[in-house]
């Protein structure tokens, strides 16, 4: 294998999981858009606040991608680094 595909093999997983938390992250903001769309367009109907709920759970799932994104490096000489969720 090349050098250059080297680098690329050591990298792709951590800014794949990078790239799936920032779109994460834009779809929390577009929940709690539409959110606030609905409460301001009728707050004494709006009782679920359903979006706000699903934007938190996903909001604190893309914050969590993207610690693992930093901490996920691939080690050439070891299968994974010394990560102890890969243990």
């Amino acid at each position: 294998m090349a050098p250059a595909n080297d680098v690329f093999f050591n990298k792709w997983q951590k800014y794949t999981i990078i790239a799936i938390g920032i779109t994460e992250l834009i779809i929390v903001i577009v929940f709690l858009l539409t959110e606030l769309g609905n409460v301001a367009s009728n707050f004494w109907l709006t009782n679920v606040f359903a979006g706000s709920w699903c934007g938190l759970v996903a909001l604190i799932h893309a914050i969590q991608l993207f610690v693992i994104g930093e901490f996920l490096v691939i080690d050439t000489k070891h299968e994974f680094s010394k990560c102890s969720f890969f243990l």
